[in-house]
């Protein structure tokens, strides 16, 4: 599961938005497919409202310029890293999703 942060600038679509910000922060180009899902969370300060899309990698290595580092976990593993509270409904959806 990639998690990109970025906030959807004026007259972008989500979809574009997400290839942007992963094209900025991670330096890859992706291909956005189907929406995933929406998890909305209430922070003490703040409000937000996450899109989840299933996205598909296109080319480019991975270069870190907003992050410390990437793994590639199994799906099952998400729930052992420090996520974001926003984050853990998509993260429980996608295991649901993959359970066999």
């Amino acid at each position: 599961m990639g998690v990109s942060r970025g906030k959807i600038e004026l007259g972008e679509s989500a979809e574009n938005a997400l290839e942007r910000e992963l094209s900025e922060e991670l330096g890859i180009r992706t291909r956005t497919g189907n929406y995933f899902d929406t998890s909305i969370y209430h922070y003490a300060t703040v409000s937000i409202k996450l899109l989840a899309y299933n996205s598909t990698y296109v080319s480019g290595e991975i270069t870190l310029t907003d992050h410390d580092q990437v793994d590639w976990v199994r799906i099952t593993d998400l729930p052992d890293y420090d996520l974001a509270e926003a984050d853990i409904p998509l993260v429980h959806k996608l295991i649901e999703m993959f359970k066999t």
